[in-house]
């Protein structure tokens, strides 16, 4: 599941990262350099989201509830920036409030893969969910750039939101501590 939600994480920020000023230009209209701004914008707003989702984590033992919370608010925000004209003022701050609730997943994304892997597969586990990383960037360039083409900016914002939705489904998929047998022992 972390694999999945590694891959998504990876596609959607990539996605952003990388098409939201061109898509609101070519969708809204916005001028290039308040689309910039508005990447911006989420780029600052994401740290401090990292900042603020640290000290809310430890505050809470129900980590999937934050994840999923920021994950649904930034699907919402992100369905309204492709359904809506918008003056630059609220692009802005829409892309600063997914930027918050962005950065606010990644210490609860820690902290819920800390809870089931075990001590001595970190290494392989890690492995795994960083391919799965990998994977989505690159993905990412492919798909939205391909989207972008067809002159379809406006399903780029859907597409982003609907891998945020996946990204919740797996945080709410069911999930157990693997146990592995000693080392040494006969694996099955």
């Amino acid at each position: 599941m972390f694999f999945v939600f590694y891959l998504l994480q990876a596609l959607t920020t990539n996605g952003l990262h990388s098409f939201v000023v061109a898509a609101l230009a070519d969708l809204h209209g916005t001028p290039l350099a308040a689309a910039s701004t508005a990447l911006t914008a989420y780029l600052i707003a994401s740290a401090v989201g990292v900042l603020a989702g640290g000290f809310l984590v430890d505050k809470t033992p129900r980590h999937e509830l934050v994840a999923v919370t920021a994950l649904g608010a930034s699907a919402a925000l992100l369905v309204a920036l492709g359904s809506v004209s918008l003056p630059i003022l609220a692009i802005i701050a829409l892309m600063t409030a997914i930027g918050i609730f962005q950065g606010t997943v990644r210490p609860a994304r820690h902290m819920l893969l800390r809870s089931i892997l075990p001590r001595d597969a970190f290494g392989k586990a890690i492995s795994m969910v960083a391919t799965g990383a990998a994977i989505g960037g690159f993905i990412a360039p492919v798909m939205f750039g391909w989207i972008m083409d067809i002159g379809e900016a406006r399903w780029l914002f859907y597409l982003l939101a609907a891998c945020l939705v996946l990204i919740a489904l797996t945080v709410l998929a069911p999930k157990q501590r693997i146990v592995l047998p000693p080392d040494g022992a006969k694996r099955s």
